[in-house]
């Protein structure tokens, strides 16, 4: 049932107990959280010839980590998620090829429903000591 009021539209719903109920549309948005985070606790290792790894510590159980080839509009290149009980997680990634190539972590903690980005650098391929 649609009534119209001085150019005014509301929409009315009929219950079953013939009761006629209005609602104006509204929007309920959470306030942004931030989390201060230290970018230490990245490391990279950059591998020669096969999978790069991202590691990353002190994080808590649940959050999950993203790693990412852009800021903004990138492509996921991996992800993974802090286990119960432990507080740091590594994501395997596609080798890198070149050093200085970066990638963009964000992490999405559980607990507190945040999400921040940092931006990590590769240094150089890490040859494997056999």
């Amino acid at each position: 049932m649609i009534l119209r009021k001085k150019e005014q539209l509301a929409i009315a719903t009929v219950l079953l107990s013939s009761v006629l109920t209005f609602g104006p549309i509204s929007s309920v948005f959470a306030a942004p959280v931030t989390t201060s985070w230290d970018t230490d606790n990245v490391t990279i290792t950059n591998n020669v010839g096969k999978a790069d790894t991202v590691k990353v510590t002190g994080l808590t159980a649940g959050s999950t980590v993203n790693v990412y080839d852009k800021a903004t509009g990138g492509k996921l290149i991996g992800t993974a998620k802090v286990p119960t009980g432990q507080t740091e997680v590594t994501v395997t990634i596609a080798n890198f090829d070149v050093a200085g190539r970066k990638v963009y972590i964000s992490v999405v903690a559980e607990s507190t429903a945040s999400e921040f980005t940092v931006e990590a650098e590769a240094k150089t391929d890490k040859a494997d000591a056999a």
